[in-house]
């Protein structure tokens, strides 16, 4: 029974193995390409060319508008640039759409930053162009690894007056107007008046809402004081709602 136990464990490791294996590789094409995971170190190796000598690895990019995107990316030979192209794009359309070209650093290995303006899969693609393919030999293996960081658009209600005590609804959504239902953010709302701001309540978000219990501080009561919302949560940036100006009762 032990040594059938064993067995077991080992055919169900190998599996587990080939399956990794399996997917630590980039596609032929934009179709057959596999979606990366954010934070996970990827791997694929550039060493069987098409028919027009062109040497190429294809992997997907999943991102909301707003997001900023960090590559940082390692390959073993300078002819390999990395290309990626806006959401949208397929085998149809790619060569005629613009796409953001990255080329490495004299170390080979490159950090790389920009901003997705869309929502969907960008098509990644790490390559040796035809005219250098003559040159480079086999351009080998490559490794990225891509960070993602969310971006947040956070607003307080319309409110004319203040209680001492009660509750606010912060709204919470994504560049393009889209839920947000991440405990991990957090809203915190702060009031000022003549001194510096101060904390007043704290709450998660759910629904793209963060229902945040406050308490005026006495020393602010029947004044004209500044409220703003400030957003955080990990892997997103941080952000602030617009200043509002209410009256306390």
């Amino acid at each position: 029974m032990r040594r059938l136990a064993c067995n077991v464990l080992l055919a169900s490791m190998l599996l587990l193995a080939i399956s990794a294996s399996a997917n630590a590789e980039g596609g032929a094409s934009i179709a057959a390409a596999p979606a990366l995971v954010v934070g996970q170190q990827e791997f694929g190796t550039l060493a069987t060319p098409d028919a027009h000598c062109v040497y190429a690895s294809w992997w997907l990019l999943p991102v909301i508008a707003g997001d900023t995107i960090q590559i940082d990316w390692e390959v073993h030979n300078e002819g390999v640039h990395l290309h990626i192209w806006p959401p949208g794009t397929n085998e149809f359309n790619f060569e005629t759409r613009e796409s953001l070209k990255l080329v490495p650093n004299t170390n080979l290995k490159t950090e790389s930053t920009f901003q997705a303006t869309q929502t969907g899969d960008m098509p990644m693609r790490f390559a040796v162009a035809e005219e250098q393919c003559p040159t480079v030999g086999v351009p080998g293996p490559y490794s990225f690894t891509a960070y993602v960081t969310h971006a947040l658009n956070i607003a307080l209600p319309h409110v004319a007056t203040l209680h001492s005590k009660g509750t606010l609804t912060v709204a919470i959504h994504n560049p393009e107007g889209g839920v947000i239902d991440d405990p991990a953010v957090q809203v915190e709302v702060q009031i000022k008046g003549h001194w510096g701001w101060q904390a007043i309540g704290l709450a998660s978000v759910a629904d793209s809402a963060a229902i945040v219990h406050f308490k005026v501080p006495s020393r602010l009561r029947h004044q004209l004081v500044t409220l703003r919302a400030l957003a955080h949560g990990t892997g997103y940036k941080s952000a602030s709602s617009a200043h509002v100006k209410v009256r306390t009762v």
